[in-house]
């Protein structure tokens, strides 16, 4: 995503504009780009130039998360991790950030941190579950993580 749309929601050289933010993303999101539709469920999420809703941060989420945002699968796995906006569901959760992949280091963490405290028919029903999601979803290329600005992690 080019780096003048997250330069308002992050304070990028400009100053921090929620609202500036969040029409861009709107316009990015309109033409298929999944970590604007992402930012946009963040946007929810935190309640960012609009009101705080975490139905709604979920919706974004999942739309960007069937695009191969792994930004997204990993917030789906938190959101049903803590139970925000959704019913707790640490199978769920933990199907999340299975999808999510190798290479996003903290749904890794929170995957076996997790699985810590679950059943192993639990784990087992949460693996097959990102199984079917794969498979549903072969189509989908999976995103590489979004990487920051060094000192924005």
């Amino acid at each position: 995503m080019p780096c003048s749309i997250s330069a308002h929601d992050k304070g990028y050289h400009v100053d921090q504009d929620f609202d500036e933010a969040a029409k861009w993303y709107r316009k990015a999101a309109d033409l298929g780009f999944p970590e604007a539709v992402f930012n946009l469920g963040v946007m929810y999420e935190y309640g960012q130039s609009v009101p705080k809703d975490l139905e709604k941060a979920h919706e974004y989420y999942l739309m960007a998360a069937e695009k191969g945002d792994p930004s997204a699968q990993f917030s789906i796995g938190v959101l049903y991790d803590k139970g925000l906006g959704v019913e707790q569901n640490v199978v769920t959760a933990y199907m999340w950030w299975d999808i999510t992949g190798e290479g996003y280091i903290h749904a890794q963490h929170n995957r076996e941190s997790l699985a810590e405290d679950m059943t192993p028919m639990q784990i087992s029903e949460a693996k097959r579950l990102a199984e079917l999601w794969r498979q549903e979803h072969a189509h989908v290329k999976q995103l590489a993580p979004q990487k920051f600005q060094p000192g924005f992690e």
